[in-house]
Parts: C-alpha cells; structure tokens; sequence
C-alpha cells in the first residue's frame, strides 16, 4: 500500500511537474503574443496617425482651394454683371439708333412720296 501511495505520489508530482511546464510555456507565448500585438499596435498607430495628419493637410489645401474659387466666382459673378449691364445698354442704344434710323427712313420717304409728280 506504501509503494502504491509512493508511486502516486510520483505520479503526482510527474503530472505537476507536467502541469508547471505547460503554464510557463503558456505564459511565454502569451508574453510573446502580448508583445506582438503591442508592437503591431504601435504600429498601426504610427500608420493611422501618418496618415490623418496627410488627410488634414489634404483638407487644409481642399479649404484653401475652396476659399480661392468662391473668390474668383465672387469675381467673376460681379464681371459678369458689369457685363451684362453693359450689353443691356449696348442694346438699348442700339435700338434706340434703329428707332432713330426708322424715323429718318419715313422722313425720307414722306419727302419723296411728297415731292414725287
């Protein structure tokens, strides 16, 4: 009875022994897992924060581009008014010469039917 108590006692500490080995090997690759996805997250951080700082600089130089374009609408829109107020009274003129041309054309033919025998 001694000798099967002894023997599972070996077995005990054989299978503790087992057991130690297994949880410092899990311990290690659960550091080493630990430290790669540190790693990978610093990583992805270095990566994302690269790339935000391009998208703010993009978004800088889109504003400022934007801003430059209202400007020139802006510019252009009142251009375009001064034009358009300049060919209504280009048109105006010009109609009012034809009116003008009108009148002397019936001028000129009153005389003519007048002094026509």
């Amino acid at each position: 009875m001694e000798r099967r108590l002894q023997e599972k006692e070996e077995e005990m500490e054989a299978l503790r022994k087992n057991m130690q080995f297994e949880i410092d090997r899990l311990t290690a690759a659960l550091a080493d897992a630990e430290a790669r996805m540190k790693a990978e997250i610093a990583r992805l951080k270095k990566k994302y924060q690269a790339e935000i700082a391009e998208l703010e600089m993009t978004v800088d130089n889109l504003n400022r581009a934007n801003i430059e374009a209202q400007k020139t609408i802006k510019k252009q829109s009142e251009q375009l008014k001064v034009l358009q107020a300049s060919l209504e009274d280009t048109q105006r003129q010009l109609q009012q010469t034809l009116d003008q041309v009108n009148q002397f054309l019936i001028s000129i033919l009153i005389l003519i039917i007048d002094n026509y025998p």
